[in-house]
């Protein structure tokens, strides 16, 4: 069975040995953001049991377990590896699995977190809509999915199409991006200091607006969708740096 594309076990995957030191985010922004998902748990009647979709090594997590903001808290995620990592800062359910197809029974979970540009990766829109279907289903009646997008709109205005990374061995790798059709489709080329050079896999991401991803949740079956920035300040599509959107069962 040939694997997709996104597997960190595909030996081609972009999501591999490079994917602390290439996809690494600030402190500061993973704060600003447990900072905020505090305030949705603080409007809950008790502390949640919370799912950590596609939750890596516990970025968001391991915070909210060290902070004793949750119940209980499930991270799954497809890597393995970053599992490990996980539960190695606290997180003592680390599971392996797939998005799309939850291995959980219905009314399981208070909230779920879909964090930093976890969605969009699948080859089709169909495989989007289980995710959320599955998130969903997974809920209780009044759960909340808090689902963390690019804000395309900010973007696709101010479009770059290269950008370069250092990384700490002194290769470099640089982005090449295009748009094609609903897709952001990002070549990579590693640049090692000898000047060698190396294409790595392709990322290739969906693009979803504050309409379209609302109506994918919409049609999933949530009842009510609001649109925040990672403040959870009014998103304003031209100057927001991400677009959140809190969905309602």
């Amino acid at each position: 069975m040939s694997r997709e594309w996104f597997e960190p076990y595909n030996p081609t995957s972009p999501f591999a040995s490079l994917y602390e030191e290439e996809f690494k985010l600030p402190l500061e922004r993973t704060l600003e953001e447990v900072a905020s998902i505090e305030k949705i748990i603080q409007s809950m009647d008790n502390k949640p049991r919370v799912l950590d979709l596609a939750g890596g090594f516990g970025r968001i997590g391991s915070l909210l377990v060290q902070g004793g903001l949750v119940g209980s808290l499930i991270d799954l995620d497809l890597n393995r590896r970053l599992l490990k990592v996980a539960q190695k800062s606290g997180i003592n359910n680390a599971i392996e699995g797939d998005m799309r197809y939850l291995g959980f029974t219905a009314d399981t979970f208070d909230l779920v977190l879909l964090m930093f540009t976890s969605f969009g990766y699948f080859v089709t829109p169909e495989d989007d809509l289980k995710v959320l279907q599955e998130a969903k289903r997974v809920l209780h009646l009044g759960g909340t999915l808090l689902l963390d997008l690019p804000n395309y709109d900010r973007i696709l205005q101010n479009f770059s199409p290269e950008r370069d990374l250092l990384l700490l061995d002194n290769s470099k790798i640089v982005y090449r991006k295009e748009l094609v059709g609903d897709l952001l489709i990002e070549t990579r080329t590693r640049i090692f200091s000898d000047m060698n050079q190396a294409q790595m896999p392709p990322i290739r991401l969906r693009i979803y607006n504050q309409k379209s991803a609302g109506d994918a949740c919409l049609r999933a079956g949530f009842s009510a969708v609001h649109a925040f920035d990672q403040n959870l300040q009014t998103y304003e599509p031209t100057s927001s740096n991400r677009l959140w959107l809190v969905c309602t069962v």
